[in-house]
């Protein structure tokens, strides 16, 4: 019952995040960030999935990864000023060959909701069939069709400058940065991994690994406006995580500290009109052993946006 309140806890934790944008809104520097109320945006993209798994199974072993052969896909973003949140999805349309790599089934979903005082992160992916081509460890490519992945969880992060800096100027092109402006970001995730391998290994003796994760995070993220068109901002965000491969008994004597990181970046042209640019979104999350082999999971996209935005009349 104390490990079901802890979490409850760190769940309570990142739903003031949430509340804190339902709720109300700070007041907003407009010498610093200009807001477009009334308008509906449309928002075609291209995309690239981020996702590799990196596997070393003792400390002399090198560093193999993994990666899914689904890379590319298209997408289109919807957001209207009446509506709390954008609605967007994507197909997948391209992968590498399949009579050279092995081919990869995957269901993805990654939320990513920018607000004036806080930041969202909600992610869910399945991904079987995996194949490494990490040449300078291995001599010929590894096909492993029965590798899969599947993780989810939630990274919340504070905003504390938000009447000056906007997220939602450099990710969602619904407001425009005016002046250069930076934040302090704090907050917390929680994260749940199952990794399950096929006959090339195995994660100490078995054929699953599975690891629950609750830790806090600290970060910076800043926007340059060099001139009126252009915004560039970047993110980096540092934590540390408990893991334990039991929500049943996670605080007994196998919990242990692992790192976590997270970035962002993005790059827009702006118009009048519409905004052109490109986006990333990565996180890191790393998983051992009583053996030592170490897991480290890397997932994000990679996004080439364009915007186009229609005034609505009152």
């Amino acid at each position: 019952m104390k490990n079901c309140r802890h979490i409850r806890r760190a769940v309570g934790l990142l739903a003031l995040i949430f509340w804190n944008h339902v709720s109300g809104f700070s007041q907003v520097d407009s010498s610093y960030i200009e807001l477009h109320k009334n308008e509906f945006i449309l928002k075609p993209y291209l995309y690239s999935n981020l996702l590799g798994l990196n596997l070393k199974e003792t400390e002399q072993d090198k560093e193999v990864t993994y990666r899914s052969n689904n890379p590319t896909g298209i997408g289109i973003g919807l957001a209207h000023p009446k509506l709390p949140f954008g609605i967007s999805i994507g197909w997948i349309t391209g992968a590498r060959s399949e009579n050279k790599y092995v081919r990869t089934k995957s269901f993805d979903v990654l939320f990513n909701q920018y607000g004036r005082k806080y930041v969202l992160d909600i992610f869910y992916q399945q991904y079987k069939g995996l194949f490494s081509d990490s040449r300078n460890v291995l001599p010929i490519k590894i096909d492993c069709p029965d590798l899969s992945v599947f993780g989810t969880g939630i990274v919340g992060q504070y905003v504390f400058n938000g009447n000056k800096f906007s997220y939602q100027a450099a990710f969602d092109q619904n407001e425009r940065q005016i002046k250069s402006a930076g934040s302090l970001l704090v907050g917390g995730a929680l994260h749940f991994i199952r990794l399950t391998a096929d006959s090339s290994f195995k994660f100490d003796g078995q054929k699953k690994k599975s690891a629950y994760q609750a830790g806090v995070n600290v970060g910076y993220s800043y926007s340059w406006v060099p001139q009126k068109r252009w915004l560039f901002n970047g993110s980096i965000t540092l934590g540390a995580n408990l893991v334990n491969n039991s929500i049943k008994s996670f605080f007994n004597r196998n919990l242990y500290v692992a790192p976590t990181a997270l970035a962002r970046a993005t790059i827009c042209y702006n118009h009048e009109k519409w905004h052109a640019g490109m986006a990333f979104v990565t996180n890191y999350i790393e998983l051992r052993d009583k053996t030592n082999a170490m897991v480290n999971l890397n997932y994000g996209r990679i996004y080439f946006f364009y915007v186009r935005k229609f005034s609505i009349q009152r």
